[in-house]
């Protein structure tokens, strides 16, 4: 979904993040709707964003959410700029395994602190409903895999609006 669907002690978990660390330069990852840019723009220095779905960019008119936004698979993505702090919220599930552990890597590699949303129990999801295969599910992520595999902290969990989603929020760095 364009929208991510964090439980409100996530969202506020990171928002206060950006509130004790203001002026950042903010990376979001999977923009969508553009919900982060909204919540933490005027915490930071600049935001950028990374978003594969052009159509989302011209719906959601990104343009004027964010200082900078990249039409871009976050898969074959150069980070070529300093950033802060990367956003990846609910994005994850959307990449297979070996996808997701490379992505990750080569965030480590230039960005010093990654914030993550994810489902940490089953959630499936066909992109199709959305028009935009981005938005499949390809891999279910638990939140052992994200602590013990992926190395991030874990900040929250509850669950999704309906409550039928359980949700994590971390930070790595």
């Amino acid at each position: 979904m364009p929208d991510s669907q964090q439980p409100q002690k996530g969202i506020d978990i990171m928002v206060n993040f950006f509130k004790h660390n203001n002026n950042l330069r903010v990376l979001d990852i999977g923009a969508g709707m553009g919900k982060w840019s909204k919540l933490v723009r005027h915490y930071a220095q600049s935001i950028h964003a990374v978003e594969a779905h052009l159509p989302y960019i011209e719906r959601f008119k990104l343009h004027t959410l964010y200082d900078k936004v990249y039409n871009e698979d976050i898969r074959k993505f150069i980070c070529e700029e300093n950033y802060d702090v990367a956003i990846l919220g609910d994005v994850l599930e959307h990449l297979e395994y070996d996808e997701a552990l490379e992505v990750i890597d080569a965030l480590k590699d230039k960005i010093p602190r990654l914030l993550l949303t994810i489902p940490i129990t089953i959630c499936i999801q066909d992109g199709s409903a959305y028009g935009n295969d981005f938005e499949t599910h390809r891999y279910q992520w638990s939140d052992k895999e994200i602590q013990e595999v992926l190395g991030f902290k874990l900040l929250n969990v509850g669950a999704n609006d309906n409550g039928l989603v359980g949700i994590g929020t971390y930070m790595w760095g």
